[in-house]
């Protein structure tokens, strides 16, 4: 009897470690911070940027890099580093190497084969014919699916319409999820330099009005940290853009804003359709089960 219970013991430790050890883990993927840091800049229609990410004490980072001479990306897992690179001059080469292998005589050897083995590959009368059936065939039973996934999509709504929704209490609770969200995600230091140019002057004026009110509804007009200069040029249609952002965030800062509002009252008519649609199918599920088993029997 006492090896059993030694035994019980043992496997309840074990299943407790295991649990903890996905707690922590769980807990570690959601509030450890990721770090980034970008510097982009597109000017003449030339862009090149450099961007990193760290996460867990860098013992995850990625770096990648653009600009005219070529492109790298560089991903390392602690102290092992995979790195691919091209350059525009590997590019010319391999294209020229593919016309030279083109204009070759075995190139055109080659394309003579391949010619000659689609001919004989091609499907005689009789084929086409089946293969026009089976496509045919197929086509009405994509058809069918379809239209049976828009009568069920019409059926939810219909019981979507039924509810008492308060739109705007949803509208309002939208814009405070994005607004949290951003505020999680908002990076400590963001300088923006830009010309832009639009179609008309019209559009040019609106669109610099635009960031202008969104930079101080959220709070990006910080002096020092945050910089955003933005000017109009009205005379042609041109956009030049040099930037820096750095910052960190954390999964569940992000995560919160959204349980927030899924949970919100506005939400509660369309939580309690989805739990009843959810556990009302299981439901009845199990009770066609019963009812199906105690038949056979």
């Amino acid at each position: 009897m006492s090896i059993i219970l030694a035994i019980i013991n043992v496997i309840l430790m074990v299943i407790l470690f295991l649990l903890l050890a996905v707690l922590l883990l769980m807990l570690i993927v959601l509030f450890t911070p990721i770090r980034y840091n970008v510097q982009a800049s597109y000017v003449d229609k030339k862009l090149s940027y450099d961007v990193k990410a760290s996460w867990f004490f860098r013992l995850f980072s990625v770096r990648a890099l653009h600009s005219e001479a070529g492109s790298e990306s560089v991903f390392r897992v602690a102290w092992k580093r995979f790195s691919s690179s091209s350059t525009h001059e590997n590019e010319l080469s391999g294209q020229k190497d593919e016309a030279h292998e083109r204009e070759s005589p075995e190139g055109i050897k080659n394309k003579g084969f391949i010619k000659e083995n689609l001919a004989e590959s091609k499907p005689s009368e009789p084929e086409k014919s089946e293969m026009k059936s089976s496509t045919h065939e197929k086509r009405k039973e994509e058809k069918t699916s379809i239209i049976d996934k828009i009568k069920d999509v019409y059926d939810k709504f219909k019981a979507f319409r039924e509810l008492e929704i308060d739109y705007g209490g949803i509208f309002k609770e939208i814009l405070l999820m994005f607004k949290r969200i951003f505020k999680a995600l908002k990076p400590k230091i963001l300088l923006v330099d830009c010309e832009l140019g639009l179609d008309s002057p019209d559009q040019t004026g609106m669109a610099i009005g635009a960031v202008a009110v969104f930079k101080s509804s959220v709070g990006l007009d910080h002096p020092g940290k945050h910089n955003i200069v933005i000017e109009g040029n009205f005379e042609e249609e041109m956009l030049n853009l040099t930037t820096r952002i750095k910052g960190r965030f954390a999964l569940w800062f992000g995560l919160w804003p959204i349980i927030r509002f899924c949970f919100s009252k506005s939400m509660k008519p369309i939580r309690k359709l989805a739990i009843s649609k959810i556990f009302g199918n299981r439901k009845n599920r199990r009770r066609n089960n019963k009812w199906t088993s105690s038949k056979a029997t």
